[in-house]
């Protein structure tokens, strides 16, 4: 129907570090452990945030934990701007069968509520499989995101094209205000650009790669 919300969009990107090993220097050890955390994150958000509507009591609907999804997970690995970017996609039904079997509609006001927790639960277990493959990594900004140690600043910024960009058009309207800085991500978005040829793109990273002073190899 129209106007419907018909399911959710959870997504979890990797650390920019993690995606230039895993997509550039071509560790893809990286990409199975990424998939294992978003899906680590679902996991948790499947079993303590989804609920559905139940109105034997309440007309307006109480809060009745039903502790399952049906959820799609979609790995992707490249930004609007065809940088390597390592990242997922949870689609959640609009649907969750409730305690008594019956099927309804999904209550995701807890799993809003509860996003940068699950977001924490990501980065976590991504963090510690990246340990345990032999990376040394650093915290870096809130919420537990990480990168890995060696790889430098500069390299993450030479493929990270769409956070410098928005960035920019954050300071020169001086949003200090996140809900402002919100709007500009999504005002600022171009359109996706079609991929044509995946080696002709990854070979291209591997030149950029080469501009700098950094042995991928040898990490």
């Amino acid at each position: 129907p129209k106007n419907r919300r018909l399911g959710l969009d959870d997504t979890f990107s990797a650390p920019k570090s993690v995606s230039i090993m895993a997509l550039v220097a071509g560790d893809t050890r990286l990409v199975e452990a990424h998939k294992q955390a978003v899906k680590a994150a679902v996991n948790y958000m499947e079993k303590n945030h989804a609920e559905a509507r139940n109105y034997s009591r309440n007309p307006n609907g109480e809060a009745e934990k039903s502790g399952n999804l049906v959820t799609a997970i979609f790995t992707h690995d490249t930004s609007r701007a065809l940088d390597p970017n390592l990242h997922g996609h949870a689609i959640s039904m609009n649907l969750t069968q409730a305690p008594d079997g019956s099927w309804k509609a999904l209550w995701n006001q807890e799993i809003w509520k509860n996003n940068t927790t699950i977001g924490q639960v990501y980065h976590a277990v991504l963090r510690n499989l990246v340990e345990k493959l032999g990376y040394s990594v650093e915290a870096a900004g809130k919420h537990g995101t990480f990168e890995i140690k060696g790889v430098p600043k500069d390299v993450r910024t030479e493929f990270s094209t769409r956070t410098t960009q928005i960035n920019a058009e954050i300071e020169k309207w001086n949003a200090t205000d996140p809900r402002d800085q919100k709007k500009i991500t999504l005002y600022t978005r171009d359109p996706k650009i079609k991929l044509e040829n995946r080696d002709t793109l990854t070979d291209s990273w591997r030149e950029r790669l080469d501009g700098y002073s950094f042995d991928a190899a040898a990490l």
